[in-house]
């Protein structure tokens, strides 16, 4: 009887010995996993941080222009190309970045079309020119045969 007790005294201790070899392991690349993850995590929030603190820093140094303060503006669209380009004209001492987004709309469907944000540097009493670039196939779906009329609008 004694024999057996032993017997299963070791049989539980090998089992524990080895559940503990292969557990261990198995531990120690999770936790290592976890913790790049969270490295990578805590990078990723510096980065953003560091970002938005930038793009403050640049929209103090150069305020926003609104596109009601530009008056007047000319335009034109190519659909061909997938680009509009404005021609904007300063006529206030003040000075900043305009950002505006064009609109290729379709005077039969009035289905539209969006081209990407654009922003520019504008000085006071200067004229600037500002490229809008649109999505090729978008645009040549909504303009297909027909004359697009082409204006902007504020970017958010």
């Amino acid at each position: 009887m004694v024999d057996l007790l032993e017997k299963l005294g070791r049989l539980v201790l090998w089992l524990a010995l080895a559940s503990a070899c292969v557990l261990a392991p198995i531990t120690y690349i999770r936790l290592q996993r976890e913790e790049r993850t969270l490295q990578e995590s805590e990078r990723k929030e510096v980065e953003a941080r560091e970002k938005a603190e930038k793009e403050r820093e640049l929209a103090e140094k150069h305020p926003r222009l609104s596109l009601k303060s530009m008056g007047m503006y000319m335009g034109s669209l190519q659909a061909s190309d997938a680009q509009g380009r404005f021609w904007f004209t300063n006529v206030s001492p003040r000075s900043g970045a305009l950002c505006v987004v064009g609109v290729a709309t379709n005077p039969n469907s009035r289905s539209i079309s969006t081209s990407l944000p654009a922003c520019e540097q504008v000085g006071p009493y200067s004229s600037v020119m500002i490229k809008a670039m649109f999505a090729g196939s978008d645009l040549n779906s909504v303009c297909k045969g027909v004359t697009c009329e082409f204006g902007a609008q504020e970017a958010p």
